[in-house]
């Protein structure tokens, strides 16, 4: 509702694509050279599992670790100081 001054609640894709979208755009800064396809490979493996392994009905493939996936790019803590 415009100008309610609520906040409401959205999940599924809605809340998920963003958030996706944000954490390939920060994979592909950190290396260039990475096809789309390794850019997802990057994401789904990354991802804080949720619920039973791997892809599933609930949760998909769990929620954006996007630290860890660039974590898997350099092999380091991207927060290590």
């Amino acid at each position: 509702m415009a100008g309610s001054n609520t906040y409401g609640s959205f999940g599924q894709t809605s809340a998920a694509t963003p958030c996706a979208a944000g954490a390939a755009a920060l994979i592909m800064s950190a290396n260039p050279m990475l096809t789309a396809g390794q850019v997802e490979d990057l994401l789904l493996q990354s991802c804080d599992q949720l619920g039973t392994p791997q892809n599933n009905e609930y949760w998909g493939w769990g929620r954006v670790d996007a630290a860890n996936a660039l974590n898997s790019i350099s092999g380091r803590s991207v927060f290590s100081t």
